[in-house]
């Protein structure tokens, strides 16, 4: 058999073209292979995703219940401590005086008992009561004196001197 000249490269652009399809093909399936990888990949990725979440979600949701159950005892408390300090509300003024005088009544120099000289005249009064009034933003105390014949007089506490004895 004699081999005709045009018949040579014919079978090599066949062979070309046979390899050319075969490493297409082997190409195609490698390449088919790595996106199915990737995609089951992505897939249990977004899959490990969605189970966290879905613990997530659940922690998150015992935690809501927890909250509530806690607001509903501390409402209930606010409620309970609320209606004790409504029944002080008309008290309010009063409480604050008594405060304001505890406070003006431990500064002061002379107290109920105390013998004192008046600056105007130099007698000698006691000292019975003192007399603390005012409001928030000023206050003021005067002193209730019993003089030796028996009568009784509100002094400022500039008119007075403690007697020290």
């Amino acid at each position: 058999m004699t081999e005709n000249k045009h018949d040579a490269p014919r079978s090599i652009i066949q062979g070309v073209a046979t390899r050319k399809v075969v490493l297409l093909v082997f190409s195609s399936v490698a390449i088919i292979g790595l996106l199915l990888f990737l995609i089951n990949l992505t897939r249990t990725k977004k899959e490990e995703q969605l189970s966290l979440l879905a613990k997530k979600m659940e922690e998150l949701t015992e935690e809501m219940k927890t909250l509530k159950n806690q607001n509903k005892t501390l409402t209930k408390t606010n409620r309970r401590l609320q209606r004790k300090v409504n029944f002080y509300d008309p008290f309010e003024s009063i409480i604050y005086n008594a405060h304001l005088r505890d406070r003006v009544y431990k500064g002061i120099p002379i107290k109920p008992g105390d013998v004192a000289v008046m600056k105007a005249d130099s007698s000698k009064v006691v000292v019975t009561d003192v007399i603390i009034g005012g409001n928030r933003y000023s206050y003021y105390v005067n002193y209730m004196c019993k003089k030796r014949n028996g009568e009784s007089i509100q002094v400022k506490p500039e008119e007075l001197t403690a007697v020290e004895e």
